[in-house]
């Protein structure tokens, strides 16, 4: 996925970091966060969402929206359409940020074709409340209005040992020691996308026609 900010500028670019059995490519390299319109966000694509340690340590970054580029099984898997819902919203209240998903509409003439997806692209907030969502036909942007004072990442920062609101509750500095540890390890693991470093035939790509 392409990151560009709110000036055309490339940040760079995230690779899933895991496959659904696409052995021909190239594994990613990880949780990535970036700055776009002056918020940290960080990003996943499709797969990654089974692996909520993606998302929480770009949030443990300084992410407080959490991007989701989705293409899923199409609308006669009804078995697995609650699973890929309630996975968007648990991404957003598990670490009190916001979700964003677009997800590839279901195809009204054909809804039983390869990689027909199933839609419902929409945009979650911190504690589960769906703000916009499209439906599962539908080729729409999906628009709301967030209040980045809510995403206060107050789940993450717990765990890292800095939310003060436990510190205070509690009486402990951390109240995990050997969690804050992973968390802090796997902090490491985290990419920013700022525009430097990033391959040359990328580059120039916001000056293309």
């Amino acid at each position: 996925m392409l990151i560009v900010n709110e000036e055309g500028n490339v940040l760079g670019l995230y690779n899933k970091t895991w496959r659904a059995g696409e052995r021909h490519y190239e594994v990613g390299a990880g949780p990535v966060i970036f700055t776009v319109a002056g918020v940290d966000a960080t990003v996943i694509i499709c797969h990654d969402l089974r692996y909520p340690e993606l998302a929480r340590l770009g949030v443990a970054a300084g992410a407080k929206i959490v991007f989701i580029s989705n293409n899923e099984s199409g609308v006669t898997h009804e078995n697995k359409l609650l699973g890929y819902r309630s996975m968007q919203i648990a991404r957003a209240t598990e670490n009190m940020v916001y979700s964003v998903m677009s997800n590839s509409p279901a195809d009204p003439k054909d809804v039983t074709r390869r990689n027909c997806s199933h839609g419902n692209s929409k945009i979650v907030g911190p504690l589960g409340n769906i703000i916009d969502e499209a439906t599962s036909f539908e080729e729409r942007l999906v628009v709301g209005i967030i209040g980045l004072d809510k995403a206060s990442r107050s789940t993450v920062l717990r765990t890292m040992g800095e939310d003060e609101g436990s510190k205070n509750f509690y009486g402990v500095e951390c109240e995990n020691f050997a969690y804050k540890k992973w968390v802090m390890d796997g902090l490491k693991l985290v990419r920013r996308l700022d525009g430097k470093n990033i391959p040359k035939y990328l580059m120039n790509i916001g000056d293309m026609d």
